[in-house]
């Protein structure tokens, strides 16, 4: 009776505060969250600064600044990316030290994504938005299919690989060789790769100043699940010993990066940490100002349970897909619908020596209309600014400031 007394006066303490605080005119709100450009993008808008380059791969100078800006959202990933960096640390210190990261895990755990996202942060990217131009990537698929006595088969197969890698040296002799998924390259093959993970001169070709990004599952789904970083790189050792054979492949591997499956927690922060990074990289530059998250721990779990439904074994691949479809397209798509309306510069008074003006910038908003349903609102935000006569050049622009 005592207990049930307790209850009932704590519940009458609640609904009397609920009442106060709606006569007051507050009320009740859920945990948000406000991504901006101030904020949330400090690393992201980072400059690239040029060290040096070979042919058309340039080498950024802030590549550890780089590397941590791209990988922000893998930081779940802690014990993988941070064996990466190291790795990176030392080549950074050393060029000539030969650098071989295995990168193995279940499917879809960023263990290709990670190493597309080194070669950004190691190189200007003019192909495309998601590596750098230094990158030579291998599809150990492309090497599996040759029959055991197939010796010409076998010979040819040899030659493409070796001269492929050799190619993009002799262009980009830092360059990142990504060879994904190298169990599956036939056993009389992956041998050629042994004078290149050595570091040694192939017909004058330098390839010690590379780095060589091996990635390998075990062809089973859920291998590494529950277990733990020691565990993982112990099936790794015994693992590659029935793959590889007679060569000296796991000999010549610097480092072993596991990547584990990811808990439930682990998902809901990946999948804030990539929308973050999509805010910054994509939404952002389309003129997106802020992004507020109304009750973000809802908006995590209904995220998580999207993906556990829709692509419950694809791991990071479908952190990336949920993010990209339940919000990034809808965002950019009105971004991009109204362009025009974002990014026009509009006179309000001044004359030539002193402008004024305003810029129209989107918020948008992120709440649950349901449990089970995302609703995403716009607002317009409008800045004003004024300037000097120097505002009316490009180059001067930043000389202009916001009236508050």
């Amino acid at each position: 009776m005592v207990k049930l007394n307790n209850v009932i006066t704590l519940l009458s303490f609640f609904i009397y505060y609920l009442v106060i605080c709606q006569i007051n005119g507050f009320s009740y709100a859920f945990p948000q969250v406000e991504l901006n450009e101030t904020k949330t993008c400090t690393l992201y808008n980072q400059k690239n600064e040029y060290q040096y380059y070979h042919f058309y791969c340039y080498l950024k100078e802030e590549r550890l600044k780089s590397f941590d800006r791209l990988l922000q959202s893998y930081k779940v990933q802690d014990y993988a990316i941070t064996t990466i960096r190291k790795a990176l640390v030392r080549k950074i210190a050393q060029p000539n030290e030969r650098v071989v990261i295995l990168s193995t895990g279940d499917h879809g755990l960023g263990k290709t994504s990670s190493a597309r996202l080194l070669s950004k942060a190691m190189f200007v990217s003019s192909r495309n938005e998601f590596e750098g131009d230094g990158l030579l990537l291998v599809h150990g698929e492309n090497y599996k299919r040759i029959k055991a006595n197939d010796d010409r088969g076998i010979t040819a197969a040899r030659l493409e690989l070796s001269k492929k890698i050799s190619d993009q040296l002799l262009g980009c002799p830092e360059s990142v060789i990504l060879i994904d998924e190298i169990q599956k390259i036939h056993p009389h093959v992956l041998s050629v790769l042994e004078p290149f993970f050595e570091g040694l001169p192939i017909n004058k070709t330098v390839t010690n100043r590379a780095i060589y990004i091996l990635t390998s599952d075990f062809e089973k789904e859920g291998v590494t699940s529950q277990r733990s970083y020691e565990e993982i790189i112990e099936l790794v050792n015994s693992f590659s010993k029935t793959i590889y054979r007679d060569t000296k492949i796991m000999n010549l591997v610097t480092d072993i990066a596991p990547f584990k499956t990811l808990t439930r927690s682990e998902v809901e922060t990946a999948l804030f940490d990539k929308l973050k990074e999509s805010y910054c990289l994509e939404l952002q530059p389309l003129g997106l100002k802020s992004l507020h998250l109304h009750d973000i721990k809802a908006i995590q779990q209904l995220l998580a349970d999207l993906m556990d439904r829709l692509y419950k074994n694809e791991n990071y691949r479908g952190i990336e897909k949920i993010i990209k479809t339940f919000i990034v397209n809808d965002i950019q798509q009105h971004l991009v619908s109204n362009a025009d309306h974002y990014h026009t510069n509009i006179m309000i008074s001044g004359n030539w020596f002193s402008p004024k003006w305003k810029e129209t910038f989107c918020s948008a908003s992120i709440s649950l209309k349901s449990p089970t349903q995302l609703t995403i609102e716009y607002n317009d935000i409008l800045e004003s600014h004024q300037g000097n006569f120097l505002s009316h050049f490009p180059f001067f622009a930043k000389y202009s400031k916001k009236i508050k």
